[in-house]
């Protein structure tokens, strides 16, 4: 299920926010002109006063190829004070 579709199913607003992101370069840059495909894992779910946080794995493969040539780690961060949830 990809992540736009995900978020569509969102009930309420909330404000959004990347906490972290980190990429790894396993083989060489990303080119802007070559097709990659990405497998997606998210790692843990944890919170603390103010947001609820996200974290992802993302893969990055050679399209053509199959092999990893980069790898992602991020986190996007909710904040509760925009849900309508905790008030």
């Amino acid at each position: 299920m990809s992540r736009p579709f995900v978020m569509a199913k969102a009930k309420t607003p909330y404000v959004g926010l990347f906490g972290a992101l980190e990429v790894r370069h396993l083989a060489g840059p990303l080119l802007a002109d070559k097709d990659y495909v990405g497998r997606t894992t998210m790692r843990k779910i944890t919170e603390s006063p103010k947001t609820e946080n996200v974290w992802y794995d993302v893969d990055i493969a050679d399209a053509a190829t199959g092999e990893d040539v980069a790898s992602v780690t991020f986190m996007i961060r909710a904040m509760k004070a925009s849900s309508p949830l905790w008030s």
